[in-house]
């Protein structure tokens, strides 16, 4: 497990904490209210406009699970996710799909992108709360997709032996 705690890693905290305080616990707990609107809806109407809440039900539960999944990285190191096929590409799956339901929300039609741009403080804060975490996901990403560079040598005298291979 990678320990050290570097500045990047720092700001990466930083940028992740607002989405984490504020929208995490609204996304799940949103989306267990939600799962009991769709029992109602079910019982009532049937099938019938259940489409609509099962893919916003979709969209809560992905952007709650992205959020989760940037902070193994930060935890745990990028080393030891590329070490653990499994976790590493489950990650990245769950990252781009993350990114694309955050990428929707803020730039697709309809009230909710209206709301967001309805005045500096909104677009501010939708930046805090989306643009930082999307940053942080785009490098995780970047860092899970490309090989580990290794470690550079310290320079040689000029006059030393080379060793033998």
């Amino acid at each position: 497990m990678d320990t050290r705690w570097t500045p990047v890693r720092w700001i990466e905290l930083a940028a992740l904490l607002p989405a984490t305080v504020c929208l995490g616990p609204l996304l799940l707990y949103g989306g267990f209210g939600m799962v009991f609107a769709l029992i109602g809806a079910w019982s009532s109407r049937g099938a019938a406009g259940t489409v609509f809440m099962l893919s916003l039900l979709g969209q809560m539960w992905i952007g709650a699970a992205s959020i989760a999944c940037l902070w193994i990285p930060l935890v745990v190191g990028v080393t030891a996710v590329r070490q653990k096929p499994v976790l590493r590409w489950t990650i990245i799956s769950l990252l781009l799909i993350g990114l694309a339901d955050a990428a929707h929300f803020l730039l697709g039609a309809g009230d909710a992108n209206a709301e967001i741009k309805s005045s500096a403080a909104s677009i501010l804060m939708w930046a805090a709360m989306l643009g930082l975490p999307m940053l942080v996901g785009a490098r995780n990403l970047y860092l899970l997709f490309t090989p580990p560079v290794p470690p550079s040598s310290p320079p040689r005298p000029s006059g030393a032996a080379q060793p033998k291979p």
